[in-house]
């Protein structure tokens, strides 16, 4: 970006081929160019999704792939309305096939839907076919369902220290006595030393975490001095039990432990965001984040008085890949979502889901059989799902991860067999496994891992025992710490193009950057304006573009929706501009280059530029700008970096170019170039 001042062009969607909804997936959308055109309006996005669900719209543009650098959406504000919490736009070069477009579908469980919870905890998980559901009865065994976002918190009960999630050692707590820095609600806790001498003041989780190995994480807290300063202590999983001492006095970091880097924040009211980051061991134990008050700077053991302490709140530990925004806990942990969607995450303790009558589609002499699996490892060695009998101890399919990716399998002759390739880790993958009954082939984000003399024969055996998170038998083992999002079958071998498709539509889901991720659209849309912009930077050409909107509501809102490319005008425009109404005989008073934007009647915009002095090239260039985007008579986006007067203290208006001219009638001393743009209704 070359200047201040953008004009925001269309691309997608109004050039796409082929626009398709996801109301074939299970979502109730609709795009106005393919439904009811609302009020003979083209290319207006509606949306009425169900309580906490996912539209999407998929764009092909065929042979004609596009750089696009802007999301921009006019009346934003009508999305806000139906409470629409989150905007995600996504590319790709293979296309986005829904599992419904392969034939043979038998199961698809995606942890965007389908979700029953008892306590915040999953019960039930169906699948999209409405054939079969993942469950679990007992409530010490049901995994968790994530959050959508990037959000996370491990701590359980973060902003109520007097709860029994936290033992309080030689301290006590006395709960909401001062008003929270950020929210002004009374939800501040206070943590009071007793009169022990010569000691540790401390609190510390009930129940520790399971984290993984030689992984960073961040442990922060919002505190104000009473008395007392805190430490911040890394317990148990990492080695020699790390520290971060804090003065909330100074609002300095006093003291800090091997491998510990740490930050104070001033928040206001005398309170401190307190940060510390530290890596896990390699073999971390089980992990217990505490607060510990001290005395001084750096004195942790030292007698109490039973009135000293310090206020404490939005207590927050998280994986630190995840994003730093406080998220309040309660009974249970917040977890983060991967890349803009939900997962069902299992502890590695007892947590599995059990979908056994979907063992029919397994069962079966030489049975041929494709199962897709997103997922993400929570530790080294993890159990993603397994194929078994009630009646044998012997599993007989089995896709997890040790340090590589492994299949295992026992054919109906007791032969057990195995495929292992790549490197294991703790990002998010998409694992396919394509069988035709008597040999098998394994993918990792598609690259084969094995096929060749892969026989699975298994024969006329029955299979009743499909889990999820968990190796599932005759009994139930190998609890793994993963997380799952989304499980495919089909009761045939898929074609490899049938294959691709689905890795590409698991792919951009879970594992490709989207190109816009807003988790926070909701309180910046209809801000500085009805319109939303949102300009980022890309160089790649796709030729699919995804756009998905979370919402919490079902009410119906419509806007326009485009994705496109910016024309840089590479001319700055000033922050106050012309004020007079636009008139042909308007005369220019600014420097060599400058451009002048002023408002005149019905809505009229004109773009007004002085060339002195300048070469025809210059003017010519200029013109070129502008007139590319006069056939685009839908609108386009004039968009500002920061708020402008004539716009109405807003940074952009929707508009289409009514004319544009170019006049000598400056001779050698100027050369004028006018545009006029037209603001339209969204």
């Amino acid at each position: 970006m070359t200047s201040n001042f953008l004009i925001l062009r269309p691309e997608v969607p109004h050039l796409a081929i082929d626009r398709e909804t996801t109301e074939d997936w299970g979502d109730d959308n609709r795009l106005n160019e393919l439904a009811n055109q609302r009020s003979g309006e083209r290319y207006n996005l509606a949306i009425q999704a169900a309580a906490s669900n996912r539209t999407a719209i998929c764009y092909d543009m065929g042979g004609n792939p596009q750089t696009v650098d802007h999301l921009a959406i006019a009346r934003a504000d009508l999305l806000q309305a139906s409470v629409v919490d989150a905007l995600v736009l996504r590319g790709s070069d293979s296309s986005f096939n829904a599992p419904t477009s392969v034939s043979g579908l038998a199961a698809w469980f995606d942890a965007n839907q389908g979700i029953t919870l008892s306590s915040a905890a999953v019960t039930t998980w169906a699948d999209r076919t409405g054939s079969y559901s993942a469950t679990q009865g007992t409530s010490a065994n049901m995994p968790l369902q994530s959050r959508f976002d990037n959000k996370e918190n491990l701590i359980l009960q973060s902003n109520a220290l007097q709860a029994s999630a936290w033992t309080k050692t030689r301290s006590s707590v006395s709960p909401n006595v001062t008003t929270d820095p950020i929210d002004g609600s009374s939800t501040i806790d206070v943590i009071v030393d007793d009169s022990s001498a010569s000691t540790t003041h401390y609190i510390i989780p009930a129940s520790g975490l399971t984290l993984k190995p030689s992984t960073s994480y961040r442990f922060s807290c919002y505190a104000k001095h009473n008395g007392r300063n805190i430490a911040l202590r890394f317990d148990n999983a990492w080695s020699g039990n790390p520290y971060a001492y804090f003065n909330l006095q100074t609002g300095a970091v006093s003291a800090v432990g091997s491998g510990v880097s740490a930050t104070i924040e001033d928040v206001g009211g005398g309170f401190y965001r307190a940060s510390a980051t530290c890596t896990t061991s390699a073999s971390p134990g089980t992990a217990y984040p505490s607060v510990y008050l001290v005395s001084g700077t750096t004195n942790q053991s030292y007698t109490g008085d039973g009135v000293s302490g310090a206020y404490v709140g939005r207590i927050q530990f998280h994986d630190a890949s995840a994003s730093s925004d406080f998220v309040e806990t309660a009974s249970v942990a917040e977890i983060r979502g991967i890349n803009g969607n939900r997962c069902i995450r299992f502890d590695g303790s007892n947590d599995y889901l059990s979908a056994n009558s979907i063992g029919s589609a397994f069962s079966g002499t030489d049975k041929a059989i494709s199962i897709f699996m997103a997922f993400r490892s929570n530790a080294a060695s993890a159990t993603i799902a397994s194929m078994g009998r009630s009646s044998s101890a012997t599993p007989q399919m089995r896709w997890h991860q040790d340090g590589a990716y492994v299949f295992a399998t026992t054919d109906d002759a007791a032969a057990s067999k195995s495929q292992s390739a790549g490197t294991s880790g703790y990002s998010a993958a998409v694992w396919s496994h394509v069988s035709s009954g008597t040999a098998a082939s394994d993918y990792i984000n598609g690259t084969l891992i094995g096929s060749s003399g892969y026989d699975v024969d298994l024969g006329a055996r029955t299979l009743d025992r499909f889990t999820i998170g968990a190796l599932g038998t005759n009994s139930y083992s190998a609890y793994s710490a993963v997380d799952v999002a989304e499980i495919i079958v089909y009761n045939r071998a898929v074609t490899s193009d049938e294959r691709q498709s689905i890795e590409a539509y698991l792919a951009s889901k879970y594992t490709s950057t989207p190109l816009v991720v807003d988790y926070d659209f909701k309180p910046n849309c209809g801000v500085n304006g009805d319109d939303y912009i949102n300009l980022f930077a890309t160089s790649d050409e796709y030729r699919y573009f995804w756009f998905e909107a979370w919402s919490t509501s079902n009410k119906f809102a419509h806007s326009k929706l485009y994705i496109g490319q910016s024309v840089d005008l590479g001319e700055t425009i000033d922050s106050i501009s012309c004020k007079k109404p636009v008139d042909a005989n308007d005369s220019f008073e600014s420097d060599s280059g400058a451009v002048d934007l002023s408002k005149g009647k019905d809505s009229l915009y004109r773009i007004s530029v002085n060339f002195k002095g300048v070469t025809n090239d210059q003017i010519v260039e200029f013109s070129e700008k502008i007139s590319s985007v006069a056939d685009i008579r839908k609108g386009v986006f004039l968009c500002t970096t920061t708020n402008h007067q004539i716009l109405d203290g807003k940074k952009t208006i929707y508009a289409r170019l009514v004319r544009s001219l170019y006049s000598e009638r400056f001779k050698d001393d100027y050369n004028a170039l006018f545009a006029e743009f037209e603001e339209l209704p969204a």
